[in-house]
């Protein structure tokens, strides 16, 4: 074949529009348990391992994605092989697109979110214990509402990159413990504006009285506008 006759670079690449619907509906469908969906497996399953066609049926599963379901498709950083997860770019308040025990994660979720986020960005599990313990909420036993809280802080949230869960020796002492940050998927989907705001609500207190958190937020210098 001569180089004339030779496709393009995007003749090879481009799909057909409902390749890319396929993958709309295979992000969707395998997004639902929050789950990090593999690269090979998006290449497997809808482009018939076809890899050189991934790129631009990922740009036409994004534009179908934000235009249609006000979604949008991320890739979590660091990973090997690739992975992603598809994230609402609606306000994540919004409880349209959860079921009733999605609800309830995001509600204990949420309540861990801001203590971690209050107190730093880093605690223990044991902080998380005693900090549940004074809302009635045990570790050691199922709750009425959210179920088995132990294993959505130890299993489910890091599983979903809500919470990074990472072991770790404490200078002086012998025994490993667990501390606990925001995951990936939490820095995705959750302004730490709006948690502050809610916080600073339930509290009955300017935002600004947070100072390192709205530092962290709006930065210094209007933290110190603010205080003037």
């Amino acid at each position: 074949m001569s180089q004339s006759q030779r496709p393009s670079q995007s003749q090879v690449t481009s799909v057909p529009r409902s390749t890319a619907i396929k993958f709309v509906k295979y992000m969707l469908n395998n997004s639902l348990s929050k789950i990090p969906i593999k690269r090979v497996d998006l290449t497997t399953h809808v482009l018939g391992g076809n890899s050189k066609a991934f790129s631009a049926c990922l740009q036409q599963a994004q534009e179908i994605l934000l235009e249609i379901y006000g979604s949008k498709i991320v890739q979590i950083p660091n990973k090997t092989p690739p992975q992603y997860i598809c994230v609402s770019t609606l306000d994540p308040a919004s409880e349209l697109e959860h079921t009733p025990a999605q609800k309830k994660n995001m509600s204990l979720l949420f309540l861990v979110l801001s203590f971690i986020f209050m107190k730093g960005g880093s605690i223990n599990e044991e902080a998380i214990r005693q900090f549940l313990k004074k809302l009635g909420i045990s570790l050691n036993e199922p709750h009425n509402y959210f179920g088995n809280v132990k294993k959505l802080l130890t299993e489910t949230y890091p599983k979903q990159l809500y919470l990074s869960r990472e072991k770790h020796v404490a200078e002086g002492k012998i025994e490993a413990e667990f501390l606990y940050s925001w995951g990936f998927r939490s820095e995705v989907e959750f302004p730490k504006k709006t948690v502050l705001a809610l916080v600073a609500e339930i509290l009955q207190k300017p935002a600004v009285c947070f100072g390192q958190q709205y530092q962290e937020i709006y930065g210094e210098e209007n933290v110190n506008m603010e205080t003037d």
